[in-house]
């Protein structure tokens, strides 16, 4: 009998924990994405492939990393105020672009994400996405500190920080 209830306690808490990381924006968990980009297996439930998941996780990472390595030494040449404004001009093309070809059902890019039919989209709005990170990460931090007084520098730069992580933080409750 008490085998019994400790492996009840450790099956809720494996709920529980199963449950918290559904909440942590985790979209595979999300039933109406997994039907739309998803694939029915034999019986008949629409599933994610692994390797179509696996590529996803990758593409974030592979467009910060883009970013950060192209997007350097421009801010070093332009400045990083100038390149701010550069990076809101791309993001303007791309939403123009998109518009004017009609490749996609959206009016903006960043709702790219909102309305991909298949998963080469979500795996490019994944890099652009990331693209955007990037940017923002190795340029940002670098302007902050060449612009902040030097009495309030550090109070900056953890802020920026933490407006960073927070959404992180708020996402786990």
């Amino acid at each position: 009998m008490a085998t019994r209830s400790v492996s009840m306690v450790h099956a809720d808490e494996r709920n529980r924990s199963l449950a918290r990381a559904d909440r942590q924006g985790n979209i595979i968990a999300n039933l109406g994405f997994v039907r739309r980009i998803g694939y029915p297996n034999p019986a008949g439930i629409y599933a994610l492939k692994p390797q179509h998941t696996a590529i996803w996780g990758a593409m974030q990472s592979l467009g910060q990393l883009i970013a950060m390595v192209l997007v350097n030494p421009v801010s070093d040449r332009l400045g990083r105020k100038y390149t701010l404004y550069l990076l809101w001009l791309v993001l303007l093309g791309v939403r123009t672009f998109l518009v004017y070809c009609r490749c996609a059902e959206v009016s903006q890019s960043l709702l790219l994400e909102t309305f991909v039919i298949n998963w080469q989209m979500w795996a490019g709005a994944k890099i652009l996405a990331g693209f955007g990170v990037g940017a923002i990460q190795s340029t940002l931090p670098v302007y902050i500190t060449e612009w902040a007084p030097t009495n309030i520098r550090g109070a900056m730069v953890l802020a920026y920080g933490i407006w960073n992580s927070k959404p992180i933080y708020l996402q786990s409750f």
